[in-house]
């Protein structure tokens, strides 16, 4: 997980998904990657909820490539986004790609083909989808190869393509006034 540690990124709900993943899966483990105000709180959290063996936070890197070559799943648990850049990066690297349904994520991103989508904050789902793709790591490598061809694509556009398919997803998104 790479985010900033703001309230708005939700990282507090990956502990909640976790804290069930590792009932499952005991030498399963989540690196987050990132800075920010609630970082104190959440080193707490972790502590309360004895995830301390199991959950890492590290400060923030600009070169983050040894971290998701290490990483099999991508997880962001935002409360909303803007374009979420760290998705395209995710999906270049190859990584099964697990997000909340936020920002353009259900424009770009195909639940079940391209990333494992769930509506915000629903923990069951999170956790059902983490756990097909660790017990299926077939169905995984099908996950990551899709985000790849789909970020693939739209990252291959010229410039202007780009700006062009952009703006069209704003005018969709941010209603006229």
């Amino acid at each position: 997980m790479v985010s900033r540690l703001e309230p708005e990124k939700n990282v507090g709900a990956a502990f909640s998904i976790f804290e069930e993943i590792v009932k499952k899966f005991p030498d399963a483990g989540l690196v987050i990657v990132g800075s920010g105000t609630e970082e104190s709180l959440l080193r707490k959290k972790i502590n309360n909820l004895k995830l301390e063996k199991s959950v890492v936070i590290e400060a923030w890197q600009e070169n983050l490539s040894g971290h998701y070559k290490t990483a099999d799943i991508f997880l962001l648990t935002s409360l909303y986004e803007g374009y979420g850049m760290v998705l395209v990066e995710a999906a270049h690297h190859n990584l099964a790609i697990v997000t909340s349904d936020v920002g353009i994520v259900g424009d770009i991103l195909i639940d079940g083909v391209s990333a494992m989508v769930s509506p915000v904050n629903n923990t069951k789902m999170f956790v059902e989808k983490i756990t097909k793709l660790i017990i299926d790591p077939a169905f995984r490598k099908i996950i990551a190869q899709g985000g790849y061809d789909v970020i693939s694509k739209r990252t291959m556009l010229s410039n202007e393509e780009y700006l062009q398919q952009y703006k069209a997803l704003l005018e969709k998104l941010i209603p006229h006034a």
